[in-house]
């Protein structure tokens, strides 16, 4: 479905590093995003939600933080991976003993991710 051009107007454009309100290259909506404006909508009655995008001036900043985020994030997995593994190690001595270090290694893997997300920069859309 097709936005009209009125409502296309009213929109605005805002850069995630910056903040200031310009255009730039579109930044892709993913789960994050979704999950933030939904709370952000029907939690805390947020009624004009803005296009995000990276305006040209914050671009080479962008890129670094991106960068940064993405490294700090595989890390944390295999950090997590890691730990879940030694878990796993040290109690092979019975089933449950295993079944409760897979648990907890899950746990710990989805903790790890989500700190991750403390230093979240979102993707560009395709083609951009």
């Amino acid at each position: 479905m097709a936005k009209s051009p009125i409502n296309k107007e009213k929109e605005k454009n805002q850069c995630i590093i910056c903040r200031a309100n310009k255009d730039g290259l579109p930044v892709k909506t993913d789960t994050v995003i979704t999950t933030v404006r939904w709370f952000a909508k029907n939690v805390f009655k947020v009624k004009n939600m803005h296009r995000l995008v990276v305006c040209k001036d914050c671009y080479l900043e962008y890129k670094k933080a991106r960068k940064r985020y993405i490294k700090r994030r595989n890390t944390y997995i295999i950090l997590g991976a890691l730990f879940a593994a030694t878990l796993i190690i040290a109690s092979s001595k019975s089933a449950t003993g295993i079944l409760y270090a897979v648990g907890a290694g899950a746990l710990v893997i989805i903790g790890l991710y989500a700190l991750s997300l403390l230093s979240y920069v979102p993707g560009l859309e395709k083609g951009s």
